[in-house]
């Protein structure tokens, strides 16, 4: 009996001694922020600045502590709408999270090797890049469902606006592309070695490519900047007038892209153009969309107990 009772009040002393271990080891990280009835840790804080600096190429020159304040700012903000998402009953199962992945391998015309080389490029581990499309899916849903649905742009508003701005920019770029078909004699990454090594681009499109304009050095000319594929926008988006892209493989071959030059062309909106009123319907909806969802937010904050100890 003695030695039952000596047992048990050992294992309340070992479970004693991990609570208040536990409770000292938050202390001593401390707390910087209490949303409602979440806590944000600094060691929380140091992780996510920590993922964002990874992420930034250049880096940002913000002092340290400005940093910190900013990003916690936004962690609170994220706190906050994840609270309001739980309480809607928003949530995106795994299965929607699949097809959202393969999707987007699919359009980027990645296999599954590729796929995760190139997120690890971009410091992404595949359960990271998961939980962020698993986010994204969720925040698209809370839009819709709590603002998008709501809002309603009008003929007049779309003629108030063509009236407002009779003329929009567009972005362009001068490409020139090296397409090298698969199974050819020669390899894409075997290209972009040799480019690297100081040879020209476009006696290197004569004489291996199977693209557009092959014969002219590849030289594909000046192509709106949305017309382009995503998958292409991304990659042109990052480089500068001069530089070569990495190389984009695809089911059919591998691409590399060379910017030339990039501007931007005003050209007269057409009121009488359905396309054109539908582009501008879609653009004057997100604009609402965001300003409801600054406005939604900041109600958040404004309902919220929110304490900063920064």
């Amino acid at each position: 009996m003695k030695a039952k009772s000596f047992i048990s009040v050992f294992i309340i002393w070992g479970i004693l001694l991990a609570v208040t271990k536990n409770v000292f080891s938050k202390d001593i990280d401390r707390i910087v922020a209490v949303v409602n009835d979440e806590l944000i840790l600094y060691s929380d804080l140091r992780s996510k600045i920590k993922e964002i600096k990874e992420k930034l190429n250049p880096p940002v020159a913000i002092p340290e502590a400005e940093l910190e304040r900013q990003v916690l700012m936004q962690m609170v903000e994220d706190k906050l709408i994840r609270q309001a998402m739980k309480n809607l009953k928003i949530n995106v199962d795994n299965q929607t999270v699949d097809r959202a992945v393969e999707r987007i391998k699919r359009d980027k015309g990645l296999t599954d090797d590729q796929f995760i080389t190139a997120l690890q490029k971009d410091g992404f581990t595949l359960e990271e890049f998961r939980r962020h499309i698993r986010e994204e899916l969720e925040r698209v849903m809370l839009i819709e469902k709590v603002f998008q649905s709501k809002t309603i742009i009008t003929d007049a508003d779309i003629e108030s606006y063509i009236k407002t701005n009779p003329e929009e920019e567009i972005p362009k770029v001068r490409l020139s592309v090296i397409f090298i078909p698969k199974h050819a004699e020669i390899s894409g990454e075997e290209i972009l070695k040799r480019l690297r090594g100081g040879a020209d681009f476009y006696e290197l499109a004569k004489k291996y490519s199977k693209g557009p304009n092959a014969s002219e050095g590849g030289r594909v000319g000046w192509v709106n900047f949305h017309d382009l594929a995503e998958r292409l926008q991304d990659v042109v988006v990052r480089l500068s007038p001069g530089e070569v892209s990495p190389v984009l493989s695809s089911n059919t071959g591998d691409f590399i892209v060379k910017v030339e030059e990039k501007r931007t062309e005003k050209v007269a909106l057409n009121a009488s153009d359905p396309r054109e009123r539908e582009k501008i319907r879609r653009m004057l909806i997100q604009k609402e969309v965001e300003r409801k969802f600054r406005e939604w937010v900041k109600g958040l904050k404004e309902r919220a107990y929110i304490r900063i100890s920064l």
